[in-house]
């Protein structure tokens, strides 16, 4: 079977200067990843990509001072995340769902 999962990717210079033009390029074009389809590709639809942190890690190797920003939102209900890469290391944060508290003033129906 598998799981799912629904990415979206951001990046930004941090340090240095590469040219954001030349990574969304790559990002478009010419990466390569488990399937051997550039990381663009899998970001338009869910997928199963089981190696994306390697994937990733590699990448950000090959754009030192720019910082990646992968989000990924999964099948199940609160599976919401998000990893940064940056130089070849990466960060992983969970996401937290919040609720406003009861607002009597923004009801609908009394």
């Amino acid at each position: 079977m598998g799981y799912y999962t629904n990415y979206d990717l951001e990046f930004e210079r941090l340090e240095g200067t590469v040219d954001l033009n030349e990574v969304q390029h790559y990002v478009d074009e010419d990466s390569c990843t488990e399937y051997d389809e550039p990381i663009g590709s899998l970001l338009e639809d869910s997928i199963k990509w089981y190696e994306h942190e390697q994937d990733m890690s590699n990448f950000s190797e090959r754009f030192p001072g720019v910082l990646f920003t992968l989000s990924g939102i999964g099948e199940e209900g609160g599976d919401l995340w998000k990893k940064y890469f940056f130089n070849g290391e990466s960060q992983r944060v969970q996401g937290i769902v919040t609720y406003e508290p009861f607002n009597r003033g923004k009801t609908r129906c009394k």
